[in-house]
This record gives C-alpha cells, sequence and structure tokens, in this order.
C-alpha cells in the first residue's frame, strides 16, 4: 500500500500542536515544489491530494 501524503510528511516532520492546517500544508508544498525543482518527479496522486487538500482548506475559509 503507498503511503498518503500525510504520512509521509508525519515520518518526516516533527509535529508541533501550535501548527495550522495552512501552516502544514504551506511547508509540504514547499516540500514537494523542491523535489519537482531539483528534477525529481512527483506522482500525480501526491499533487491531487495537496491540491484537494488546499481547495479543502479555503472552501473552510470561505474565500
Amino acid at each position: 500500500m503507498t503511503p498518503t501524503l500525510e504520512q509521509e510528511y508525519d515520518k518526516r516532520i516533527i509535529k508541533l500542536p501550535e501548527l495550522t492546517e495552512r501552516d502544514r500544508l504551506e511547508a509540504m508544498s514547499i516540500a514537494v515544489l523542491g523535489l519537482i525543482v531539483s528534477g525529481m518527479e512527483v506522482r500525480k496522486e501526491v499533487a491531487q491530494e495537496l491540491l484537494g487538500r488546499w481547495e479543502k482548506l479555503k472552501g473552510g475559509e470561505g474565500e
């Protein structure tokens, strides 16, 4: 079974209780962009999951 973006993120980043969902998404986005810029491929599922989480967050804020 392929781990989700959240599971991969949680293995690499220490959870801090004061981090908001937006903070976590920003960190994950920066990590994914770093992979892309360094020439690595990012699975479509990972990009879709990250985008979906941003859309969900945006919808919750009423923007």
